[in-house]
């Protein structure tokens, strides 16, 4: 009777523990994919869907913590030069390929990883980079001229090139500029780049 139920309570606790340890790992999986899930939610909302690039909920919060702290920053606003013309020619997909390609060549030509690419809105894009001086801001501009070139992404209905080119404007911020009139001034200058003929940027 003694061997009977020490065979049994060890049954007992066989089962037990095989029980428990199919549960702990059921849990774990279901922990391990509600993880990825929410990894993943988190980056649809800070992640522009067809750019990969920031998004503009994420600029503004970035914006507004810079302006914040009053640190210095640099603003690049900039703009795909007759992307509407591109899109009639080459069609839409074409278009959103296009676009990637011109994130891909922003990402490349910043500085650090403080500094934000973030997609504005349609063709336009801006950059943020923290406690850079005018030179720096410059520097960045033209080395994003460099890459798209090499990139050559043919634009047979532009005015200014047979490849794709963007006009930039630029502003600087010392610490004690407002959000919007940091982005107010790099829009501005953008406009003059634009007047001025295009494919460049104006400060």
């Amino acid at each position: 009777q003694f061997l009977l139920l020490w065979l049994f309570f060890c049954l007992i606790l066989i089962t037990g523990s095989l029980l428990l340890q199919r549960w702990f790992a059921l849990a774990w999986q279901l922990h391990s994919e509600n993880k990825l899930l929410i990894s993943r939610l988190e980056t649809l909302a800070h992640q522009d869907a067809l750019t990969g690039a920031a998004n503009r909920r994420v600029l503004e919060d970035y914006l507004a913590l810079m302006v914040t702290q009053q640190k210095p920053l640099a603003a690049i606003m900039l703009d795909v030069d007759y992307f509407k013309r591109f899109n009639d020619h080459y069609g839409h997909q074409a278009g959103d390929d296009c676009l990637r390609q011109i994130a891909n060549v922003l990402n490349f030509s910043v500085r650090t990883p403080e500094d934000l690419v973030a997609r504005y809105g349609g063709e336009e894009f801006v950059l943020l980079l923290p406690a850079a001086t005018i030179a720096q801001a410059i520097a960045v501009t033209q080395r994003i001229q460099v890459k798209l070139a090499a990139a050559a992404i043919p634009h047979a209905a532009s005015e200014v090139s047979s490849f794709v080119t963007i006009s930039m404007g630029v502003s600087i911020s010392t610490g004690h500029t407002s959000a919007k009139a940091l982005i107010a001034a790099a829009d501005a200058a953008l406009y003059r780049a634009k007047k001025a003929g295009r494919n460049g940027y104006s400060v």
